[in-house]
Formats: C-alpha cells, structure tokens, sequence
C-alpha cells in the first residue's frame, strides 16, 4: 500500500563552495467554489478616489533554455524591483522609494502582497526564488507563496525557507542575492505564484541604515521535455547476477539518457579527481509519489535538480554524484562520476573532497514543515544504493563498517549529510533506522569470503485492512542468499503510524524462516508501517517494510451487506456516501440522496426510513414548524413548490416532494437532498427508500435503479487522543479546505466542514481570507462531547492573513472592486463585489484566533 498524504520539511544538502541545496515543494489544494451565499446588509462604504480596481503591470520575463540531444529545459524569470514594488501589489506599513520596500515611518513591521504573477510556461515543473536584501541588526525577513492553476482557487501560505537558514551562505547566480528553496509544481497546467513579503524590525538594534527589500526574483522552469521513465527502462544495460563477487557495477543511467543539457560534460565546472574515502548518505526532500502531479517522471525530477544546481545557483553541474528514485533506478549526477576508475568531487556536503555524494529521490523524516509525508524509503531504492556502495567500496577495500578521517571529522565511511553539517537530510528514518542496515548490507556484499546476505521475502498480514483496536498478526519470511527459509535470525520491529513513529514491542516466534508476531496497539486509524530487521551470524541484516491500513469503521459485530451488483446503465438514485461512518460523539453527519444520470428531471418524491434508536435528522430550519431536510440547489435554486417535507424522528421517516414551475426540467447529477443526522448509539442502521417516484416535464415516470444507503455509528469517540469538530465559513456553504493542524500532523476539511485529528497541546485552523480559530482537548471537555470540539465559524475579510480585520483589507478589497482577485472574493462566487465588502465590513476590529466553539 502506499501513503497519499498531502504534501513539508526543511532539508538541505551543503554544496560546494560553501552552498547548500535545499528542496520543499507544493501540491496545489483545490478549494470547490459551488457556494453561493446570499443577504442584505447595509455598508457605508469609503470610495478610495483614484484606486485602480485592477492587478497592476505583468512583470516581465526573460527566456533561457538548455538543450542537448533531443531533452531541454526551459525557464523564464522576472525580477520584481522597485518600480514594481511601486506599480502592483499592496503595502502595509512599507514604502515604496527608487531603492526598493522600506518601512514607514513609525512602523516596525510591514507585509508587501503581490498581485497574482502567472507562469508564462505551458508545463512548470518547479520555481526557484531569489532575494536582495539589506537587514538591519536584529531585523528578519521572510518570503511566503502560495500557489493556484487558476488564480482564483490557492493553496494555503508556505514560506520559502532561505539556504542560508541552515548555517551556511550559499550565493545565488546573481551577485548579492540569497537563494530560496526550490518549489516542485510538476503542473501541466497554467500556474499562477503570489508572494508575501515580510520585514520586521522589532528587535532593531538602532543601526543607521534601515532595512530594504531591494529585489526579488522569481524563475519558473519546464524539465518535462526529455527522456521519460519508460525511455530509460528501455535503455538500461543488463546487470550481473547478485551472487557475483567482488561487486560489479550495476546499472546506472548516463546523464545522456536521462537528459543533460551538458549530456556528459561539465564545460562551466571541470571535474575533479578525489581520492575516495567516505560516501556521504542524502535525501533530496523531493515528493515521493509523483502520481499526485501532471509531470510524474523521476527523470524530470533529476533534471530540476540539475538545473538548480547549474543554473540557478550558478554550480555548473549538479551536485550529488549520483541519484537513486524510488523504483530503483541509479542515475549518474556529476560529470564524470560513473568512470569506475577514479571519483569526481561533488557539491553535496560543503566538504565534498574525498567522498561520493549519494541522494536518495525523496523525504524521509522531518517533512513536514515542507507539507510532505514522512515516508519509509522503498526496499527497492535502498537495495540498489547497496549494490552502488558495493561496487565503489569493493573496488577499493573498504570496510562498510569502518571509520576514517573526514576533514578533520572522525566519521563512519557511510555516513549521514547531517554528520558533516547542520541539516535534517537524509532524514530521521532514513538515518536512524537505514543507515545501520545500509553498512551491513554493503559490507555484506562487499565481502567475497563467502556467506552472503540474509534477504526478507514477503511480510505477510493476516488480513487485507483492520478496524480499531483488532490485532494485526504477521508473518514474515526470512531467506538465506540462496533463497532457502532460514531460522536462527533474530527478529525485531518498528512501527509507524500517521507519520509519528513509535517502538512497537513485538515478539517473533521462530518457525524455520517464517517468523510470526502480533500487534495489538491499533486503537488510532491509519496506515500502519512495519519495518522489520533480521539480522543472522552468518548471513547479516537484512530489512524490508510493509504497511496496512486500519479503519475506523463500527466497533459492533454486524454482518457486512452483499456488495451491491454494477447498477445497469440509466438513471441511478443513491445515497452519497454510503456507507456513512460516525463515531456516538460526532455532532453531526451529512449525507445527500442525490440522482445520476438523468434527464428532464422536473418533479420528484420519496420517503427514507431509517432506525431512530440509533440516528435522527437534524432540523435544517429551527424556524419553521416540527423537523425538515434541506431541499437540493438545483431546485431551491430555481424556487421549487414543496409539496412535502417533513421528518418524524419517533418513527425513522422522512419524506420530501417537489416539482419545479412552468415546464422547467434538470438533466444530469442532481441533489435532491441534503440529510444532517445526529448519532444516538453505537449500532448500525439501513437508509431504506420507500416510494421513490422520477418525474419527466412531459408527466411521465422515470424509470431508475434506488440503491439504499448505510449509517454505521461506532461507540466512543474514535481515536482516543483524537479531537473531532466542525468547521463553517462565514459566507459560503462549501467548508472544504480549511488547515487543521496539531503541530506534529495536518488535515484539511471536507465540504461538509467536519475533521478528526490525533490530540495535540493545541489544534490550529486556517483558511486563506479567514480568521484564524484554535482548540484543544481543554476546550473539548467543556463542551458537548468529551473528544469533539463542537462547530465553530470562521470570520470573513482577512485577507492580509495578519489575523484581524481591518482598514487595510477594506482597502484591498476596495482596491480589486468587480475583479476576479481570489482574495479578496470571500464567497468565492467568482467576483469581488458588495457581497464581499458586507462580509469584512461586519467583522471590523474582530480578531483571530477564534475559541467560541459551539
């Protein structure tokens, strides 16, 4: 199984001249605009005389590209100066002067927002930033983006930590400047940046020249044209058997193949011999699983890096000496490295001289400040830098084990970026918990004494998913070289799971090479991760990984429906989702009966049965008299005649009919409701339609597959450390999107608004254009239910995201007036317009965070 958690850590790899790479990267969150929200409201609004409604100037671009052999890599980069600092985007507390953004008088902070900057590239596949600035004593600077493939949808704000963040100072290509991380997009689609830019003297120490933002430069580069995953497979060379001894080299792709603009030349950095003493372990702090973007090859991955380092930073070359993907293909980095003859000094550790720069493609550990999940490096990746270390070690002599001298430092010849200089590369599973196993196995490869490695097989569950708190019993498989079972190993374990990895205190009964365990800890929901290390007299350590995944599904015995048979093609009504999964403290549940596939819709009714011991409907309106549903948009939207709509929640029915007016009709997916419930017990109970009749606008019945739905409601409150809650944003009625974090893990709500996440000291919720709002299990146990928070309501009109509402995002709102800016348009209906302005005016002077949980 694999981990899709979205996507941050700060890593970086020093490079030569006393440079360093670091890498974080951005998936794009899309944020649905189905909302509409609708009010009158009196604002008496200031009309700012000569404020222009529209974004300012386009910056402009200068093209480059680099070509080689039928791969290229395009970029274009602008730099925003002081005339544009001047022309677009908005200030607060900054002036703009001929040198550049400075504070105004009186000020001691300031934020300069920018206007939406399109990429002028049909494929981005990664944007590098660059800054000149002039700190004060004591001052501090930071530089935010945010990213969107409309200009109207954004992710949310993620800062671009700068190189010299960890105790280095790297120099960009231009004079003066200081580089940025690298942000991966992988978009095939149009890409649109904007930057927030803030200073802070606060802790000025009163020197005579003032902070300045001078410039900032923005390069947006397509490394999607060239050599793709498949094309390379297909070139790589046949490899020896991996019994053969010493070592030989494996397969590796040249530059050429994978596409180097210098193909296997370095002309602006000459290589350099070394003599080989150390191999110094990194990973790239890159995604890893490209399938969650439009460029998904790990060659356009090496080409980004390469152009980087080459260009960006102005190296000449890439830096690492080699680099291995997550399938298991070792591509060659620096000119000259896959000479098997001598070695070739990189740009990967600052010291560099005498050592080979080997990066694993992705993030392993402390991803998150980055937004990317905590991953285990594949077996496959992992057993191919063994057969790369092998054969370099194996030519040479050198013991995997050993120590020696590295520049004055007494390291381990396989060691960790991390040991040479301050960084988290290669990452805290990668270092603690692979780079033990990685000097066995090349030490055990290396060795032509005889024995061989001990090699795990398969890790084997005894059921394809669980559900909270069963046990999870595996089995694993443990081979000698040859691939015979073999026992006397000892066997150990650990987990992880949500990305927080844990000591899981296993024990492994031996049965001749099948070694079985239980595990009983499985109270939280989520994707299990079990690394297990076998290490054998004879035969070494050896270590695989494997996950599975733990629902949190009902905790009562019931036995599971029959999957229902593929509806027939035509018009289908179901229940959406079904199952509906709830835990006895949720506040509430929504789901929608809803009907697919249809055409000239223009009246229907039903009646739901369902088991009131076990759930009841929420009242969608407390003002009108007994319990109602909410009728669907598309006919409340086009004022539909209610027949029926009533609920008795002492019998389990609800029933509903409407018809819309003068012969209109809907074709396609429609709503036809909307159904809030509210948890009573533990248990289950079936959706069942009764009555379900289709009308066509020439009065004739539809005919249609119903398809009965599923509430299944679990006793507790789920995850024991976990908080559960609502989210609502003030003028729209689609809540997806908002950030809930608990320092250590994210997740993002629904349309409906609802979240579940492990406990933490303090929950965090976020939405651009929001006031922010907190929470905790303090705050939990004062309210309705002992691990949910309630419903809380996020305030429109932050659009400066400073956490309050003031004159100054009226002003920028004021600014963007009848524009399509995605700031400021709080409802998201696609306008700045009065609607907007109301929503902001009426929560002037309010302030984040927000705790009144309800």
């Amino acid at each position: 199984m694999k981990i899709c958690v979205h996507l941050w850590t700060s890593m970086g790899q020093l490079g030569s001249y006393g440079k360093t790479n670091t890498f974080y990267f951005r998936r794009i969150k899309m944020f649905k605009q189905i909302s509409k929200f609708f009010f009158i409201s009196v604002l008496t609004l200031l009309v700012l005389s000569g404020a222009s409604l529209a974004q300012g100037p386009a910056p402009a671009f200068e093209a480059s590209a680099y070509g080689n052999n039928g791969a290229a890599i395009y970029s274009q980069k602008t730099t925003l100066n002081a005339d544009y600092f001047a022309r677009a985007g908005t200030l607060e507390g900054l002036t703009a002067d001929a040198n550049g953004l400075r504070l105004s008088p009186g000020a001691n902070s300031g934020v300069y927002l920018s206007d939406a900057i399109r990429s002028p590239l049909a494929v981005t596949t990664d944007l590098a930033l660059a800054w000149r600035v002039d700190l004060a004593p004591g001052a501090s600077f930071k530089v935010e983006t945010r990213l969107s493939d409309d200009g109207f949808n954004w992710s949310t704000w993620q800062e671009t930590p700068a190189l010299s963040d960890l105790g280095v100072s790297p120099q960009a290509a231009a004079a003066g400047e200081t580089a940025g991380a690298m942000i991966w997009i992988g978009s095939k689609k149009p890409v649109y940046v904007q930057l927030r830019l803030s200073l802070n003297e606060s802790a000025y120490a009163g020197s005579a020249l003032p902070s300045m933002i001078h410039s900032l430069s923005l390069t947006f580069s397509d490394s999607s044209q060239g050599p793709d995953d498949a094309a390379i497979a297909a070139q790589l060379p046949f490899t020896a058997a991996a019994d053969v001894c010493p070592a030989p080299k494996p397969a590796i792709v040249s530059r050429a193949q994978w596409g180097s603009p210098d193909g296997e030349n370095s002309p602006r950095w000459t290589p350099q011999q070394t003599e080989l003493t150390h191999i110094i372990i990194a990973h790239t702090a890159t995604p890893n699983d490209l399938s969650w973007y439009g460029v998904n090859d790990w060659s356009a991955v090496v080409r980004s890096i390469w152009n980087f380092h080459a260009n960006t930073l102005g190296w000449g070359d890439i830096g690492y000496n080699y680099l291995v993907d997550p399938n298991g293909v070792i591509y060659e980095g620096r000119a000259g490295s896959q000479d098997g003859q001598y070695d070739i000094i990189g740009a990967h550790d600052g010291l560099n001289a005498n050592s080979m720069g080997l990066a694993f493609i992705g993030c392993y550990g402390n991803c998150e400040s980055i937004g990317l999940p905590n991953a285990n490096p594949p077996q496959e990746m992992m057993n191919k830098g063994v057969e790369l270390m092998a054969w370099k070690f194996g030519a040479k002599g050198i013991d995997a084990h050993s120590y020696n001298d590295y520049h004055g430092l007494w390291l381990p010849v396989i060691a960790g970026a991390r040991d040479v200089y301050p960084t988290y590369s290669p990452g805290d599973i990668l270092y603690n918990t692979w780079l033990p196993w990685l000097r066995d196995a090349v030490a055990a490869r290396a060795d032509c004494s005889g024995g061989g490695t001990c090699q795990i097989s398969d890790i084997v569950f005894d059921k394809p998913e669980y559900t909270v708190n069963e046990t999870i019993n595996l089995t694993v498989y443990v081979q000698d070289p040859a691939g015979n079972p073999l026992g006397g190993a000892s066997v150990s374990a650990q987990t992880s799971v949500l990305s927080a990895a844990a000591n899981a205190a296993l024990v492994f009964d031996d049965h001749t090479g099948e070694y079985t365990a239980s595990y009983s800890n499985t109270s939280v929901p989520g994707l299990y991760a079990f690394t297990v290390t076998a290490s054998h007299p004879d035969f070494g350590t050896c270590v695989r990984t494997e996950e599975v995944e733990v629902k949190s599904s009902s905790l009562t015995p019931t036995p599971t429906p029959s999957p229902s048979p593929t509806p027939p093609a035509g018009t289908t009504v179901s229940l959406s989702p079904s199952p509906l999964f709830m835990f006895e403290c949720d506040a509430n549940q929504e789901n929608h009966a809803q009907v697919s596939n249809v055409n000239n819709l223009t009246a229907f009714s039903f009646k739901l049965r369902f088991d009131p011991n076990i759930v009841q409907v929420i009242d969608a309106d407390p003002n009108q008299a007994g319990v109602q549903i909410t009728l669907g948009e598309a006919f409340s939207s086009q004022g539909a005649f209610v027949a029926a709509n009533t609920v008795d929640n002492a019998l389990g029915q609800v029933e509903l009919a409407a018809t819309l007016m003068n012969n209109n009709s809907l074709s396609g997916n429609i709503t036809l409701a909307d159904i809030d419930w509210a948890p009573q017990q533990a248990g289950n109970s079936n959706l069942t339609f009764d009555e379900m009749i289709l009308v066509k606008n020439d009065n004739t019945e539809i005919n249609a597959n119903v398809q009965s739905g599923r509430i299944e409601i679990s006793a507790g409150c789920g995850r024991s450390d976990g908080l559960s809650g609502q989210v609502q944003l003030q003028g729209r009625s689609d809540y997806s999107g908002v950030s809930v974090s608990n320092g250590a893990a994210q997740v993002q709500t629904a349309s409906d608004g609802l979240f579940t996440i492990s406990a933490g000291d303090l929950i965090t919720l976020k939405h651009p254009g929001y006031l922010s709002a907190q929470g905790s299990l303090q705050s939990a146990a004062a309210g309705l239910q002992s691990a949910s928070l309630g419903r809380i309501t996020l305030l429109a009109g932050d659009v400066t995201g400073d956490d309050v509402i003031d004159i100054l995002d009226l002003a920028y709102m004021a600014n963007r007036y009848q524009s399509n800016d995605a700031i400021g348009d709080l409802n998201a209906d696609g306008v700045v317009n009065v609607m907007d302005l109301v929503l902001a005016a009426n929560n002037y002077r309010q302030q984040g965070p927000l705790s009144n949980w309800q």
